[in-house]
């Protein structure tokens, strides 16, 4: 029977293209603000290690682990997942059978392995598995592309880890992970700003929010991996850019006129992705 015990964190795709520099830094980044997540979110859990792409959280509380993550930039898929000691490639497919029951035993699947031990490769893993459950399960048909379910298996020394449907996560780039941009809310309509900030905090941009008084956005904390939101006049913003410590800024403008009393206001040219909609 299938009883998750930890939380399967699938990274953003992007992540392994990167130079090896860039993705340590983005792998730690991400890292980071996963913590921040659990802890604004008082998730109790024993530790976090990385595995080939992916964050494995073991917790007793996997539905709650789940819910803290969803917002989390740079996390592209959760998955809850069962992890179980092993000795040998016909205990995984014994236990991987159990862990079907009730969940795949007809129509189509395919099972994706992941092998990171010496005894057997990943294609093994995938064949073993998948004959395993094929004479458990007589009314199941494999089928590697689109299948209606699929069964995942990554196996480490002793230890397998089990895991079947993805629920859908925030995607795009650890937060941070872009450097800092400038966010003009002075003069624009909430749901504009929020609207905007979400986009930028997607890229992996940090925010400075730019105005002449902070504003309350509390709806954009847990979308910043729940770190402080930081706010600076129009003065102190032409500051942060002219000694590098903002890269760009940004206006939810949608008129060539607000655009460019931005501009003038931060004293360079501002972006505006609205404003040709």
């Amino acid at each position: 029977m299938f009883e998750p015990n930890c939380v399967v964190v699938l990274a953003a795709p992007e992540l392994a293209i990167k130079s090896a520099a860039v993705r340590v830094f983005m792998q730690n980044g991400l890292k980071k603000n996963i913590l921040l997540c659990l802890k604004a979110k008082e998730v109790n859990y024993s530790k976090l290690v990385y595995l080939g792409g992916r964050y494995l959280i073991y917790s007793e509380e996997t539905k709650k682990v789940i819910d803290s993550l969803k917002t989390c930039f740079g996390v592209y898929s959760l998955f809850l997942a069962q992890e179980k000691k092993f000795s040998n490639l016909e205990e995984i497919c014994s236990f991987a059978v159990d862990a079907c029951k009730g969940a795949i035993t007809q129509g189509t699947f395919a099972v994706r392995g992941r092998s990171f031990v010496k005894e057997f490769s990943s294609k093994k893993l995938e064949e073993e598995i998948g004959g395993a459950l094929l004479s458990a399960y007589p009314k199941l048909k494999v089928k590697l592309k689109s299948p209606e379910k699929e069964f995942f298996c990554i196996a480490q020394k002793g230890m397998a880890i089990f895991y079947f449907e993805s629920i859908a996560a925030a995607k795009g780039m650890p937060v941070g992970s872009q450097g800092r941009v400038g966010l003009i809310f002075e003069g624009y309509l909430r749901e504009e700003v929020l609207i905007l900030a979400k986009l930028l905090l997607k890229t992996g941009c940090s925010l400075l929010l730019v105005g002449k008084e902070e504003i309350t956005f509390n709806e954009l904390v847990e979308w910043n991996s729940f770190k402080k939101l930081n706010f600076a006049s129009f003065d102190k913003a032409r500051e942060y850019y002219s000694h590098e410590g903002i890269r760009a800024f940004f206006s939810p403008a949608k008129s060539i006129k607000d655009a460019k009393r931005d501009s003038e206001l931060v004293g360079v040219k501002v972006f505006v992705p609205f404003l040709f909609e």
